[in-house]
């Protein structure tokens, strides 16, 4: 994928001037991983990386990984973001919190959201899964989301784009097409899915210690993991663009393994059944029989008709 970027970026006709990027919530795994990315890419310069609890602080220091990179500016609080020199803002921020954040940005700045604050277009759906009322249902009505496959015009256009989750990203990108072509049921499809440590973030937790974790894997989230209402909301609006009812109904169950960030979904989708052929009628089988006339191209049945089936036929070449 990064090196996808990086040729998609050479190609694009480049800005008068670099794209200058503040990272709110740098010093997450998210923030570490958007640092390593921007830093590839021929069009943006870092200028803000905020970490509120380790300000002050080279951001080698948080993930030493960076030593190498001189032009990294050093940590900050939120608060010391000078927006009027920003473009775009990379929110890496706890649930809930980039919207109460956002609200406060400057209008002319753009956000890129890489939490869950702006993923749900129903703001009660939204409430009813992360258990917290959505306090920006203005900004939640312009949030355009993120999957580029899909919608890479309108994110082009946006000025608030909620990036999508990781489960969700590899769950959408293969099952949409099958769905948009009418080749699976909609209304059951299994999502058996795997992914590392990383995704619960970096504080510690007792679940995510190496001691709980390794030499195995175990469901987590079942029946109530927060991506599957996502999911269902990205299928469903590829369902209503092709032109059928939004039904899709995920079984979306999470695992965890002892490894790097990987999600990886089994898809179990089952196929539309395909309409089973007619027999033939007494009638249609009658004119199968009757001969030719001399000199005809037309084809002729070699071998007794099939009654569940097309003929075994061959064609008759004029003399």
């Amino acid at each position: 994928p990064l090196r996808r970027l990086r040729l998609r970026a050479s190609a694009a006709a480049p800005p008068a001037t670099k794209q200058r990027v503040a990272v709110l919530g740098a010093s997450g795994y998210t923030g570490a991983e958007l640092v390593r990315i921007l830093l590839q890419h021929p069009f943006v310069e870092i200028a803000a990386l905020t970490a509120n609890s380790q300000a002050g602080q080279p951001f080698s220091a948080v993930f030493p990984q960076f030593a190498t990179q001189k032009s990294l500016p050093d940590l900050i609080t939120m608060d010391d973001v000078d927006y009027d020199d920003v473009d775009v803002v990379f929110a890496c921020l706890p649930h809930a919190k980039t919207q109460e954040t956002v609200k406060e940005l400057p209008e002319n700045v753009k956000v890129i959201d890489l939490s869950a604050d702006f993923r749900l277009a129903d703001v009660d759906t939204y409430e009813e899964w992360y258990g917290k009322p959505h306090v920006a249902v203005e900004l939640q009505k312009e949030a355009v989301y993120g999957l580029t496959e899909v919608a890479r015009g309108d994110i082009a256009e946006a000025r608030l784009v909620a990036n999508p989750g990781c489960y969700p990203t590899a769950s959408q990108l293969p099952l949409i097409p099958l769905l948009k072509e009418g080749l699976i049921k909609a209304d059951d499809i299994i999502i058996d899915a795997k992914s590392g440590t990383t995704g619960a973030g970096r504080a510690p937790k007792q679940g995510t210690l190496f001691c709980e974790v390794t030499d195995g894997i175990h469901a987590y989230g079942v029946a109530s993991h927060r991506h599957a209402p996502e999911i269902e909301q990205g299928l469903n609006r590829a369902l209503e663009a092709a032109g059928a009812p939004p039904t899709a109904v995920v079984n979306f169950t999470p695992h965890l393994m002892p490894s790097k960030p990987k999600p990886e979904p089994k898809l179990q989708p089952k196929p539309e059944p395909k309409p089973e052929p007619q027999p033939k009628s007494p009638s249609q089988i009658s004119q199968a029989r009757e001969p030719k006339p001399e000199g005809s191209n037309e084809r002729s049945c070699a071998s007794p008709p099939n009654l569940t089936g097309p003929c075994q036929c061959r064609a008759v070449s004029s003399r």
